[in-house]
């Protein structure tokens, strides 16, 4: 599975650097990576087990792509979830 990260980040990277001389809005950059990362998702996780990918550029998101779940949605890993 490490390898598939090594080539998503590189995929991620190029599509980062390889923009125009001028600086890209967060929205191009998101135009040229989501298709990278959703075809890496397809590829490792056909089961569907990853809720969320975010993609920072200059520390700030680029993308967020979430499945099945929202930016809010979060679970506690160090504790089981209260019973409703």
């Amino acid at each position: 599975m490490r390898g598939h990260g090594v080539s998503v980040l590189a995929v991620a990277v190029m599509a980062l650097t390889g923009c125009s001389a001028s600086s890209p809005t967060r929205e191009e950059l998101a135009v040229d990576v989501l298709p990278a990362v959703e075809k890496y998702l397809a590829e490792i996780d056909p089961e569907g087990q990853v809720r969320a990918v975010l993609v920072l550029h200059d520390g700030e998101p680029v993308v967020e792509h979430y499945v099945d779940s929202a930016a809010e949605d979060y679970w506690d890993r160090g504790r089981s979830p209260s019973p409703s």
